[in-house]
């Protein structure tokens, strides 16, 4: 069996990952399975007899066997791949003109590239833009994202790419978007953005006093926190439309205090513009960043604000850098607990499909599935050249195989988010890797389990209060 055990302040709870199901139970039946090691074969008499067999009843506390690990779009990935591919990102250069501390190119253990002058050529956009274009016949919308590094560094590159890609793909919805820091815009460029259908994101991690301590420029010492703010300014002066395009990402460093950091949007006077906030990821980063108490309690107060603004008629949603955190994961435990029959031969939760929603082309013409993985011989999924090695496509999309005797008597298995950047380990991949962070994902599992029972008690808390109302 693959049941999990939860104990919170709204009582006891069962989690059967064969049903996907989150049952009630009594402390009773909870105190007697959390003495066993084993839920394979339950007695046939014990206390709670009754309750158990009601729930073998309904599903639950059954035999579960996976014989085998096969993602379901295994058989059909290749033809996706070659028909539907839908979402390029360039990587125009592996220079920036900024070295933030806590950025994998700035210093790494060595999994990650470093910073480079290697910048793409116009050849191999158009090879890249050419190669999107037979591979996605059936692709309804087209979007072209360009990375670095800092992408505005070759942004006569950038100009050449949108004009060439207008052309090529007439007839389809085309978009375009980048991540930028920010710096190099001027009104030339917003001027273009604004003209050729652009979404922009622009890095910045707090108030001047948090940002610059980690983001800084490579060859001076001036703040580039008062230079992008600066930029802001102008987009909010000059091109106030185009606030409907942009979005601010943040890296929040736990060694901060939070309610500095939340502070950004009231300072930037831009509370309407949509903040995508994350803790700092400290996978293979040579020094781990600690958590300090001036961001841990005042994180945690937000989170529950946020929580508690979902009891309808009680307080409004607060409008706080976090709200995309939590609103993930809202739309994670939906997702995540729909009931559902575990087929026996199936695949962890975690991975993602290659090229499926994204790929990521570096400035050689090599394709990786995102732009988030080390640009490894591991995780290289093919080139613009000769097109997707569908060997390693399969090996990434079943990356599970790699721990397969473990991830198939792992109640987390359906809920496991271990994607194939755990099993990176620089040119190969590596099963011990993957095996180290089971600890850490499992503890995720637990707490998405955790919110799922506290938000089906606040959705239950509003229907009785709507039908109360009502009458």
């Amino acid at each position: 069996m693959l049941i999990h055990l939860i104990r919170s302040p709204l009582g006891y709870f069962l989690y059967d990952a064969k049903v996907n199901k989150v049952e009630s139970i009594s402390k009773s039946l909870h105190d007697y399975l959390s003495q066993l090691e084993d839920y394979s074969n339950l007695p046939d008499s014990c206390p709670d007899t009754e309750e158990i067999n009601s729930l073998q009843e309904s599903g639950l506390l059954s035999p579960c066997t996976i014989s085998g690990i096969k993602h379901p779009l295994t058989e059909h990935l290749p033809d996706f791949l070659d028909r539907s591919l839908s979402h390029l990102i360039l990587q125009v250069t592996q220079n920036c003109n900024f070295r933030c501390s806590y950025c994998p190119y700035t210093d790494n253990s060595g999994i990650q590239r470093l910073h480079s002058t290697q910048r793409m050529t116009i050849d191999s956009a158009r090879q890249a833009l050419d190669f999107l274009h037979k591979h996605s016949i059936d692709a309804p919308t087209i979007t072209v994202g360009f990375y670095g590094g800092e992408p505005m560094l070759e942004w006569a590159l950038i100009k050449q790419v949108v004009y060439e890609a207008e052309k090529m793909f007439e007839g389809k919805e085309l978009r375009f978007n980048m991540t930028s820091n920010g710096s190099l815009l001027t009104n030339e460029v917003l001027d273009f953005l604004t003209d050729h259908n652009f979404t922009l994101s622009i890095s910045l991690d707090g108030p001047k006093e948090v940002n610059d301590k980690n983001r800084k420029f490579h060859n001076n010492n001036q703040s580039t926190f008062s230079c992008v703010q600066e930029k802001v300014n102008l987009i909010k002066n000059d091109y106030p439309e185009f606030l409907l395009r942009l979005t601010f990402t943040m890296v929040m460093d736990p060694a901060n205090d939070y309610s500095a950091i939340s502070a950004l949007p009231d300072i930037l006077d831009a509370r309407n513009v949509p903040f995508l906030a994350s803790i700092v990821n400290d996978l293979d980063a040579k020094e781990k960043h600690s958590y300090e108490e001036c961001f841990i309690s005042p994180y945690q107060y937000a989170y529950f604000l946020r929580y508690l603004s979902q009891i309808k008629r009680y307080i409004p949603a607060p409008i706080e850098i976090i709200a995309n955190i939590f609103e993930q994961e809202t739309f994670k435990v939906n997702a995540s607990f729909q009931p559902s029959p575990l087929p026996d031969i199936t695949t962890p939760g975690g991975p993602c499909a290659p090229g499926y929603k994204k790929f990521f082309v570096n400035v050689e013409g090599n394709i990786y599935a995102c732009e988030k993985v080390p640009e490894s011989e591991s995780m290289k999924i093919g080139d613009i050249y000769s097109g997707f090695n569908m060997e390693k496509v399969n090996t990434l999309l079943n990356i599970g195989c790699l721990t397969k005797d473990k991830c198939i008597r792992c109640w987390a298995f359906r809920l496991c988010g271990s994607c194939m950047l755990y099993a990176c380990n620089g040119e190969e991949l590596s099963s011990q890797k993957r095996s180290d962070f089971c600890s850490e994902i499992k503890a995720q599992a637990h707490q998405l389990i955790r919110s799922y029972i506290l938000r089906k008690d606040l959705n239950h808390h509003n229907i009785v209060m709507e039908e109360a109302v009502n009458g």
